[in-house]
């Protein structure tokens, strides 16, 4: 596990999209940072990669469908990750392939929506 950085934790710390859940909209309970993609084994230490997500849905203690317990949930946060990527980043990293993934993903998910997490 990469640590994110001083820097870059307090500009997450100050953006409003990151005071909810992404995947609930939830902003009652504690906001944990997941790191939705790896690239060469570590954790990609970027904005567009790094999510707000409810602990609940973030810890594996947490709810069966939590980003650690549920395949689905794990997918549609990578799908958000990379519907906030811009064009740089495919290039960038053009062996991990995540503009096919994206792709992948909004086919089998849908490019937006409620899905029920």
């Amino acid at each position: 596990m990469n640590p994110i950085p001083k820097a870059l934790r307090q500009e997450l710390s100050e953006d409003e999209y990151y005071k909810k859940c992404c995947l609930t909209g939830l902003t009652r309970y504690k906001i944990d940072f997941h790191h939705a993609l790896c690239y060469k084994g570590a954790q990609i230490n970027e904005k567009w990669n790094i999510l707000p997500v409810v602990w609940l849905k973030h810890s594996q203690e947490g709810d069966t469908n939590s980003i650690h317990n549920c395949k689905r949930t794990k997918d549609i946060a990578e799908l958000i990750a990379l519907r906030r990527a811009d064009e740089k980043v495919f290039v960038r990293y053009a062996k991990a392939k995540f503009a096919q993934r994206l792709k992948y993903l909004e086919k089998k998910y849908g490019r937006e929506g409620d899905w029920n997490i």
